[in-house]
């Protein structure tokens, strides 16, 4: 007859035991819970920061190297001739069509009548000026706004040495064309050019490749 009442005492105790071990974390527990949490988040903005600004530079070379893409594959698809230009002196572009470290414009044939807004072909008989009549605006890149920093732009030419000023010009034909001044004539591209970004904080570089071709690409390194 004692059975059945030692056994219901039994699982009463195991009962209370169960609900001793399932209880709640204690406040001590919770708090060392998000001073670790804490640590781990505050040691893990730094390696954001640093990725989320590897990125934004990554992207302004890739745009850059779109930017000289697109100039080749416009002149062939229009007929027109078209100049990318790299200006280091150059001014922030702040309003639609003005100029930046990296322009892009179109050779027209102008400056009077319906003609003022066909193509032309030429890459010497243009004025590539801002002010020039005979070629238009297309569009610009800056890097120096505030969602592409920390990147810094510079431009090297086929020997490696870096140039203030260098003009691009593709033709229809798929030609493409230099020269290291307004004043200057330009010359057959026979080499291999570079736009280089880079990241001012951590050093890094990207490297926007320009053949002949104008097939740009984005490399880290040579």
């Amino acid at each position: 007859m004692t059975a059945p009442f030692s056994g219901a005492l039994a699982l009463s105790g195991r009962g209370r035991a169960a609900r001793r071990t399932s209880r709640g974390f204690t406040m001590m527990e919770m708090m060392a819970v998000v001073a670790f949490i804490g640590v781990l988040a505050a040691g893990a903005t730094p390696s954001m920061v640093n990725l989320s600004r590897e990125r934004r530079v990554d992207f302004a070379a890739n745009v850059v190297a779109d930017l000289y893409r697109t100039a080749r594959a416009r002149a062939m698809g229009r007929g027109s001739a078209t100049v990318v230009r790299w200006n280091s002196a150059s001014a922030i572009p702040n309003v639609p069509g003005a100029a930046g470290h990296f322009t892009m414009r179109e050779a027209v044939l102008g400056p009077t009548g319906v003609a003022a807004t066909l193509p032309a072909m030429s890459c010497s008989a243009t004025n590539w000026s801002d002010a020039g009549l005979t070629s238009k605006f297309v569009s610009a890149f800056d890097e120096r706004p505030n969602h592409f920093k920390p990147a810094e732009a510079s431009f090297l030419n086929a020997t490696g040495t870096g140039e203030a000023y260098f003009e691009v010009c593709f033709t229809p034909r798929g030609r493409s064309f230099y020269r290291t001044a307004s004043v200057n004539a330009f010359l057959p591209m026979d080499g291999v050019v570079r736009a280089q970004m880079k990241n001012t904080l951590s050093g890094s570089v990207r490297q926007v490749v320009i053949p002949p071709s104008g097939a740009a690409r984005v490399v880290t390194e040579l």
